[in-house]
């Protein structure tokens, strides 16, 4: 991305009221909510930039994610009023970073994610080049993640917890398994006194091949203290590595 307009902050934001149905049965918003949130705070940075998703597409560009931490200092609730503020934050190789924070309207840091995205051909579903993207996007002149998501590295989870099947709510406008699912997948892959017992800290994901409809997902689980391995396999492939942390 050449020619970055280098920026003090995150200028691109939008406001939610959290709904009910985005909560779980503990009343905390859900890790996948939260995802979606920031998925479409990012989308809607790059529609105010006119680069919407079909322009991008009509060049033969998506944008794909490639893996993620997010850090939860305290999971907001129904009814709360919520800002979602996201830039992009760096480069590196192929790999795109943006921030996104969640924060209360007095300004307490609730979530933050750090997200490293790629970009490749819709059709041939190959990686491209930086080079590839022509257009201007601004970036935060500093930049200090918790965790930089371009060297997520996690371990495979061996214990074997359920299938995973993948159906038509579960895609998006590319065509395959929407990253914030992934998410849900992670927290039903956990006993249900883990999944709304504990508080979570921290989720990393490391999305490793695209699963599409009609796949299966093989899930196995592992856990170690507070923290569980989550791993997904479509066949011999592995699909996707999660580490999720409890407080």
């Amino acid at each position: 991305m050449s020619g970055q307009i280098i920026v003090e902050s995150h200028p691109y934001s939008i406001s939610v009221k959290i709904p009910q149905f985005d909560c779980d049965a503990a009343g905390r918003l859900k890790l996948s909510a939260a995802l979606r949130y920031i998925q479409q705070a990012s989308t809607g940075h790059l529609d105010s930039l006119g680069l919407t998703h079909s322009l991008l597409y009509n060049e033969n560009i998506i944008f794909v994610l490639v893996s993620l931490a997010l850090k939860a200092h305290r999971l907001p609730s129904a009814r709360e009023e919520i800002e979602i503020r996201t830039c992009p934050a760096a480069q590196n190789g192929v790999q795109m970073i943006r921030e996104t924070l969640i924060v209360s309207p007095e300004g307490e840091l609730l979530i933050e994610c750090q997200a490293a995205w790629a970009m490749i051909d819709p059709f041939t579903r190959r990686l491209l080049k930086p080079s590839c993207f022509k257009y201007q996007l601004p970036q935060l002149r500093e930049w200090h993640p918790f965790q930089d998501p371009s060297k997520v590295r996690l371990s495979e989870a061996k214990n074997e917890v359920c299938l995973w099947p993948v159906r038509y709510s579960h895609l998006d406008l590319n065509g395959h398994l929407n990253n914030t699912v992934y998410a849900d997948i992670v927290m039903d892959s956990l006993p249900i006194e883990t999944a709304l017992g504990q508080i979570v800290s921290e989720l990393r994901l490391r999305y490793k091949k695209e699963v599409k409809y009609g796949d299966v997902l093989s899930l196995r689980a592992d856990s170690h203290e507070k923290e569980w391995t989550v791993t997904g396999y479509n066949g011999e492939d592995l699909c996707f590595e999660a580490l999720v942390s409890f407080v």
